[in-house]
């Protein structure tokens, strides 16, 4: 339970004055709680720093070059073209597509558990 309250002022003042930036951390927290009405699990304000974090995105572009798509080119099962990756495969149909997502995600699942 909450014994203090922040009011639009006290915020306002503290986010436009008061606030000393370090990284993005602070400001992403607070949109993230006022985005979702004041609360937000630890992990929706996880993926909120991820999605702004410009170092962490870089971090992964070069990961998804150099780890999966290597292999995955190397496999044929993808091209790379323009800063682009693309699935060598046909347009599959709307079943075909859900059954294969199914399929990466119980690989996803399977890995985690």
């Amino acid at each position: 339970m909450n014994w203090f309250y922040v009011d639009y002022k006290e915020l306002q003042d503290y986010l436009e004055h008061r606030m000393k930036m370090q990284h993005i951390y602070q400001p992403v927290m607070i949109r993230t709680l006022l985005e979702s009405k004041n609360t937000a699990t630890v992990e929706a304000i996880a993926r909120a720093f991820l999605q702004d974090d410009m170092s962490q995105i870089d971090y992964y572009k070069q990961i998804t070059k150099n780890m999966p798509g290597k292999v995955l080119r190397k496999n044929k099962v993808v091209s790379y073209q323009d800063e682009k990756f693309i699935l060598n495969a046909p347009n599959f149909t709307d079943e075909q597509r859900k059954n294969l997502i199914k399929i990466c995600n119980e690989k996803v699942k399977k890995y985690q558990e």
